[in-house]
C-alpha cells in the first residue's frame, strides 16, 4: 500500500491530537517570561567571551534545575529514564516550560526533558506522545509526500510564531530522508531548517522510539556542520534511555490501546503536533542575554562587562539522578 492514503488518516487524526497544543501555543507559554532588553551597557550585537557565556550558563541552569552529567537512570516523566554523560547537562521535565520560552521554542505540554552539550551548539529534546501502540508494518513511506507535509506544518506553526513575536521558520529540504530501525523500534527523519531572511540553516534530526502507550520523540537540534559528531553523541545519549518496566514496546497486550496510525502517521503527525525545535546557533545567546535582564539586572550586567566574575550554580541534590 502506498502511504499518501496513510497519510490523509494521520493528518485527520493528528489535527485531533493539535486542539490541546494550539491551545496552549496560541498564548504566550505558562512561564513565559515577560520581554526584556539588555542593559544599555551591552551590545547585544557583541559575542559574548567565553567568560561570560560560561558566567550565564550557569546562572540559566541553576534556574532550570539542570542535572549535570555524568548521571545515571535520571527520569524523563514517568515514562523513561536516561544516563547523562559527562560535558552534557539536562533540563528535568519541571523546567521545560522556562527553558522552551527563553529559546523561543513553541509551548510543548509533552516535553520531559532536554540534553544539551556545555558549548551550547547542540540540544536533545525529548517528549513523550501517548497515542498508544504504533504498528509498525506499514513501512512504504514516500519521502516526497512526507517533506511537503512537513513544510505545511511548519507553514501553520509560524502563524504561532508570529503571534508570540518569534521570527519565522523555513523548511529547505531533507538531510535524511525517513526510514525505520527495526533493531531499535525507531523511525528516524531529519529537515533542514532556517529562519527566515538567514542563510543559516540547522537540521532537527527526529527520532521515534515506539513504546507500548505511546512514542517517545527525540529531536536533535544541531548546524549542519556539526551533524555527523552530534549524531554519534546522540546515539550515545540514547543507548542510556529505556522505557520504565512494562511500557516499552515488547511488553505491549492484547486489550491495550491502537493507534490511529503508523509510521507514516508520525512524520505527518510530527509536522502538526510538534513545532521545529530551535538550534543553537549564534541567535541563542543574544536570547540568553534577555532571559539573564529578567532574572536579575546584576546578573544581566555580566554580558556588559569586559571579564565576567564566575557565578557558581548550585548543584542537584544527590538522589535528583536517582
Amino acid at each position: 500500500m502506498r502511504l499518501s492514503a496513510r497519510v490523509l488518516q494521520a493528518v485527520a487524526a493528528s489535527a485531533l491530537l493539535l486542539a490541546p497544543l494550539t491551545a496552549l501555543a496560541d498564548e504566550a507559554p505558562p512561564e513565559a517570561l515577560p520581554a526584556a532588553e539588555a542593559p544599555a551597557a551591552a551590545d547585544p550585537e557583541r559575542e559574548p567571551t567565553p567568560e561570560e557565556r560560561a558566567d550565564m550558563l550557569a546562572t540559566m541552569k541553576r534556574e532550570l534545575g539542570a542535572i549535570e552529567g555524568p548521571a545515571t537512570g535520571v527520569e524523563l516523566g514517568d515514562v523513561a529514564t536516561i544516563d547523562v554523560p559527562a560535558g552534557h547537562w539536562l533540563v528535568p521535565t519541571s523546567g521545560m516550560a522556562r527553558f522552551n520560552s527563553i529559546i523561543e521554542n513553541l509551548a510543548d505540554p509533552t516535553a520531559i526533558g532536554a540534553i544539551a552539550t556545555d558549548d551550547m551548539d547542540e540540544v536533545v529534546y525529548f517528549s513523550f506522545d501517548a497515542v498508544g501502540y504504533v504498528k509498525d508494518d506499514d513501512r512504504d513511506l514516500d519521502a516526497d509526500d512526507l517533506l511537503e507535509s512537513l513544510r505545511e506544518g511548519t507553514r501553520q506553526h509560524n502563524e504561532q510564531r508570529r503571534r508570540l513575536g518569534y521570527q519565522e521558520l523555513e523548511l529547505t529540504g531533507w538531510a535524511q530522508e525517513p526510514f525505520y530501525n527495526e533493531v531499535t523500534r525507531s523511525l528516524e527523519w531529519a529537515p533542514r531548517l532556517r529562519h527566515l531572511g538567514d542563510t543559516e540553516e540547522w537540521v532537527n534530526y527526529n527520532t521515534r522510539r515506539l513504546g507500548r502507550e505511546g512514542v517517545i520523540e527525540v529531536v536533535l537540534a544541531t548546524s549542519n556542520e556539526r551533524l555527523a559528531g552530534a549524531l554519534t553523541r546522540m546515539n550515545a545519549d540514547l543507548a542510556g534511555l529505556a522505557f520504565v518496566p512494562g511500557k516499552d514496546y515488547a511488553s505491549f497486550r492484547e486489550g491495550d490501546r491502537i493507534a490511529e496510525y503508523g509510521l507514516g502517521g508520525l512524520v505527518v503527525g510530527g509536522a502538526v503536533a510538534v513545532a521545529a525545535k530551535m538550534g543553537f546557533l549564534k541567535k541563542f545567546w543574544k536570547l540568553i542575554v534577555g532571559f539573564l535582564a529578567v532574572v536579575g539586572g546584576g546578573i544581566a550586567k555580566l554580558f556588559g562587562r569586559k571579564k565576567a566574575a564566575p557565578v557558581v550554580a548550585d548543584g542537584p541534590d544527590d538522589g535528583a539522578a536517582a
